[in-house]
């Protein structure tokens, strides 16, 4: 992969948490990709500038990460092995296919850990989730693995997309909020401009094509 980005520049584009985080890689496919999370610390900036934690949370985590080095990072590597996981169950709702049981088996313990740290609280007498420890350096990950279950538990699952792959797609995943269901990009300022810009020059090139062929056919004698 090429250098990382600032989690600052990351598109959330997604329309969940679970899918922006899955969209940490730009593209998901092909070559010159980009991870907006080499280290701990991106993590938990990322989990700030994507609103799953406040400002003051985020910089309270990474703080807590260079005093413990090796947790934080054994914590990062299981944070990127779960964004591959989920990123295939995903892909694989989006495209109508079966999920590999390995992948929801994965999911499962990594849901039932985080459960540990559940509680439920009375907010103004809203009972709401929690955690017990909201800067445990796990935190992150938490707020990943509810969304998760959110959208392949619920009719979420149903509108998953995929960003086209190939000669304009990124391979990013998203909700399609569409009333029809015709979303077909991460978001026209980049994917659907490409491919639209292709369109046009594609139309373009077949339109002098056939003027050329018309122009260079055989004169009618008078």
């Amino acid at each position: 992969m090429t250098p990382a980005l600032p989690v600052s520049a990351h598109d959330l584009l997604g329309g969940r948490l679970a899918l922006d985080f899955v969209n940490t890689v730009e593209p998901r496919t092909g070559r010159g990709q980009h991870d907006y999370l080499p280290d701990y610390g991106a993590f938990a900036a990322w989990s700030g500038h994507a609103g799953a934690i406040t400002a003051d949370e985020s910089a309270g985590l990474e703080a807590a990460a260079s005093e413990h080095a090796e947790r934080s990072a054994a914590i990062w590597r299981r944070a990127i092995a779960t964004r591959e996981v989920l990123y295939r169950l995903f892909l694989a709702q989006a495209e109508g296919r079966a999920p590999q049981a390995a992948d929801l088996a994965v999911l499962t313990r990594a849901v039932a850990r985080a459960q540990r740290r559940a509680l439920l609280t009375a907010d103004g007498g809203a009972i709401r989730w929690t955690w017990d420890s909201p800067l445990d350096l796990e935190r992150p990950l938490w707020d990943v693995l509810t969304s998760a279950v959110e959208i392949l538990t619920t009719d979420d699952a149903s509108r998953l997309g995929v960003c086209r792959r190939g000669i304009d797609g990124c391979g990013w995943l998203f909700l399609d909020a569409t009333k029809n269901r015709s979303r077909r990009w991460c978001g026209m300022a980049d994917c659907g401009t490409r491919a639209k810009a292709r369109r046009l020059t594609e139309r373009r090139q077949q339109a002098r094509h056939q003027s050329t062929a018309r122009s260079s056919g055989p004169s009618q004698a008078p």
